[in-house]
């Protein structure tokens, strides 16, 4: 699960030239329409969303670093929203 705040902040940080751009698709709750009913999404990267994998990367990423920093694992591989990790469960 992504916060949309820590998403918004991170765009603004790394991807500033497209960050209005997700702030207007991000920034509000969105009606989800469920046949004559909706539900609001307000939290969470938009399933489906091209931009979901990449966004939720932006986010991924310094926790990706605090993993490496502060980790002995055998390995940790990254790919968009994907990982494999391999160590001592205690890590």
């Amino acid at each position: 699960m992504v916060d949309r705040s820590a998403l918004l902040h991170e765009m603004i940080v790394r991807c500033p030239s497209i960050s209005l751009w997700v702030e207007f698709l991000y920034g509000k709750s969105t009606r989800l329409y469920l046949g004559d009913e909706h539900i609001m999404s307000a939290t969470r990267v938009q399933q489906g969303d091209p931009l979901g994998p990449l966004l939720f990367a932006l986010v991924l990423h310094p926790r990706i670093h605090k993993i490496r920093d502060n980790c002995k694992l055998l390995l940790h591989a990254w790919y968009l929203d994907n990982g494999a990790v391999v160590g001592d469960s205690g890590e």
